[in-house]
Order: structure tokens, then C-alpha cells, then sequence
């Protein structure tokens, strides 16, 4: 029994304490790194239990976290206990000055901006006034009032005359029939341009051959009285056989 209880090997010592004893056993400026921290601790202690790098990076960071150790570029060591502390986020709050007994302290300033000092008279102007039927006041009701609507003698117009012409394109048999209108017109523009030509020159050939030959004569006289019986109901009548007739009197 004796022999077994000396060759039982010593309890290990908490993790923190391994930690920080590897740590200072290392003295590395730029912190010691968790494989460095493990390897230390099993050359030193031996065995290990099971599940050792869990419980190594268990610990280390729950002291991280408790602020026991620090950790630079995945290294770890002890803090600085010269280094100022950290400054929280925030603007700190201002040093509250002692008050002395017996002061009366004001109540403290309420939020938003305060209410704007009204005149009486304006107060006693825009007094409600009580309606003789109900007897209750009846102030201005919150936001715009409703417009009054419009009587029908002010919206009546006066009717149109006729039919107006609808909205957008007319109809195609309507597009048709302007189509054709506009054609027509030309077409008949044109005809009378080539008759007024085709007149000037039945009406000039007789001539100068009436002043030539005498027997041709009546062949012209003839053919400006036709013309002037198809444009009898002009405003010129005789247009044609008169210059014929005065050519035939001076031959």
C-alpha cells in the first residue's frame, strides 16, 4: 500500500496556475502562443488528463474574457499593471459639485422646449364662444378646415352649340372619304390647268393661220364660238370668237 501511494503521481494544479507559470517560464516580449503554453505545461507536469487542449483553450479564454490575460497577434500574455486603464465609450459624466445641507434643490428641468407666455387679451379674444343651442363651447378643431363645396350655379356653363369633334383619331370610313374628297379636288385642279392650255392653243393656232390663209376662216370663227359655248357662264363671254372676228374683218 505504501509503495502504490508513492508512485501514485501529484495532483495537477489548476489551470489558471499552469498558465500563468508557463508564461513567466517563457518571458517571451510578444506573448506566448497556446501551443507553447501546452507544450510547457506537458513537459513539466507529465500527464496530462484527456481532453487537455479543450480545457487549456477553455481556460485561456475565460481569462481573456475576465481580463486576466491580454491577446496580441494570437498571443498571450499578462497585462501591463503600469498601463493606464481603458477608456470606456462616451463622454464621461461631469464631476457633480458637493451641495451643501440645507439647500433647497429645484425641480429638474423637464424636456422639449417650454410653452410660450400667452397675452390675456389675446387669451380673452379668442375665448370660445357658447352656442345658444347646446350651451357648450366650440373651439377650432384640429387641422385644415373642409372646403366649402361649390353651388351648381357657379360650376353650370353655358352648353355648346354644336357636337364637338371627338377625342383622337376619326374613324377610317370618315379618313376614307376626306382621302377621296382631296383626291378629287387635285384631279379636278389638274384638268382644268390642261384644258386652260388646251384652250390658249386652239384659240392662237386659228389665228395665225386665219392671217395666213383666208379660206381657213371660217374653220377658226367655228371653233372659238365653240369655246365660247362651253364657257358661257364665264364672266368673259365671247372670249374666243371676238379676236377671230376682228382678224377676219382686217384680212
Amino acid at each position: 500500500m505504501a509503495t502504490e501511494e508513492v508512485d501514485k503521481p501529484p495532483p495537477l494544479p489548476p489551470y489558471p496556475e499552469m498558465i500563468f507559470a508557463a508564461i513567466d517560464a517563457l518571458n517571451d516580449k510578444e506573448g506566448s502562443s497556446k501551443s507553447a503554453i501546452s507544450n510547457h505545461i506537458e513537459s513539466s507536469y507529465g500527464d496530462v488528463p484527456a481532453g487537455h487542449s479543450s480545457l487549456l483553450s477553455h481556460h485561456l479564454n475565460r481569462m481573456k474574457e475576465s481580463g486576466e490575460l491580454i491577446m496580441a497577434k494570437n498571443n498571450y500574455m499578462r497585462p501591463n499593471p503600469d498601463a493606464p486603464p481603458k477608456r470606456g465609450r462616451g463622454r464621461p459624466p461631469k464631476p457633480k459639485l458637493p451641495v451643501p445641507p440645507g439647500t433647497v434643490l429645484s425641480p429638474p428641468r423637464p424636456r422639449g422646449r417650454p410653452p410660450k407666455p400667452r397675452d390675456p387679451s389675446a387669451m380673452a379674444a379668442e375665448s370660445p364662444k357658447v352656442s345658444s343651442g347646446s350651451g357648450k363651447s366650440r373651439g377650432r378643431g384640429r387641422g385644415r378646415p373642409p372646403k366649402k363645396a361649390r353651388t351648381t350655379a357657379a360650376v353650370a356653363t353655358t352648353a355648346p352649340t354644336g357636337s364637338p369633334r371627338p377625342r383622337g383619331r376619326p374613324p377610317k370610313h370618315e379618313r376614307a372619304r376626306e382621302e377621296f374628297l382631296a383626291t378629287a379636288i387635285a384631279t379636278i385642279i389638274e384638268i382644268a390647268i390642261i384644258a386652260t392650255i388646251l384652250v390658249s392653243i386652239a384659240t392662237v393656232i386659228p389665228v395665225v393661220l386665219a392671217v395666213k390663209v383666208n379660206s381657213i376662216a371660217p374653220f377658226s370663227l367655228l371653233s372659238s364660238l365653240i369655246l365660247d359655248a362651253v364657257f358661257m357662264n364665264s364672266r368673259q363671254p365671247f372670249l374666243f370668237s371676238l379676236p377671230i372676228v376682228a382678224v377676219n374683218l382686217r384680212v
